[in-house]
């Protein structure tokens, strides 16, 4: 763990940050990791500041941008849920449970 003090312009002051970095790793990966930090920060920042429209059409495109450089998620089936639980039914007459079930709505 690396601590460091940097300034902050939202804070208008300098902060500490501790990041999970090891110290023979060196400057520039301990760099890298606060300059992510300070731009996600920065970021965020401006998006809070744009109005409401704007926010949705930023979150439109970083949504358009993501979904494009994603990898697309493996399609599953429903028949994989084939047999699943089939042991909590064991033992069990259907058509009696159909049955007991409809009376029940009754009343």
């Amino acid at each position: 763990m690396v601590s460091i003090s940097e300034y902050c312009p939202a804070q208008s002051r300098a902060v500490n940050l501790r990041l999970p970095i090891d110290r023979k790793s060196g400057y520039h990966e301990c760099r890298r990791a606060l300059v992510a930090t300070h731009t996600y920060k920065s970021a965020l920042q401006i998006a809070e500041s744009l109005s409401p429209d704007e926010q949705r059409r930023l979150l439109r495109e970083l949504i358009t941008r993501v979904t494009k450089s994603a990898p697309a998620e493996p399609q599953h089936s429903i028949l994989e849920f084939r047999g699943l639980g089939k042991e909590i039914w064991e033992g069990i007459d259907a058509q009696e449970y159909v049955r007991n079930e409809r009376a029940s709505w009754n009343g």
